[in-house]
């Protein structure tokens, strides 16, 4: 779903759910080298995130966010386990750096200038 207008109404049934591909928007508020360096899923907290504020009509440096989940991200783990699997198993330290639970939540850090 894109955003949470179409979320909501596809929530409270007034559109049906069509499935999609997920379209993770950009991490507006990161400096480009941040921006390059995290996941997919970093992007989509972070955006998530740029929206609620925005929604809410508040400055995200004036609030204190928590980001939580119970298993991290997934793709950078997939990616860390294969390099590892392979012969010489090495891994690159941009995705060992993404591949803390709370990334999103420094990265948040860094875009919001917290």
């Amino acid at each position: 779903m894109s955003g949470w207008p179409h979320a909501a109404r596809v929530l409270q049934g007034q559109e049906d759910w069509e499935p999609a591909p997920v379209q993770v928007p950009p991490a507006t508020c990161l400096p480009a080298n941040e921006r390059r360096r995290c996941g997919p899923l970093t992007r989509l907290a972070i955006a998530l995130a740029e929206e609620a504020c925005a929604q809410a009509g508040v400055q995200a440096a004036d609030i204190r966010g928590v980001f939580a989940s119970s298993n991290g991200d997934g793709a950078v783990v997939d990616s860390i386990l294969t390099a590892l699997s392979m012969p010489g198993g090495e891994v690159s330290p941009t995705q060992f750096h993404n591949s803390v639970h709370n990334a999103p939540a420094g990265y948040w850090t860094i875009g919001v200038r917290l």
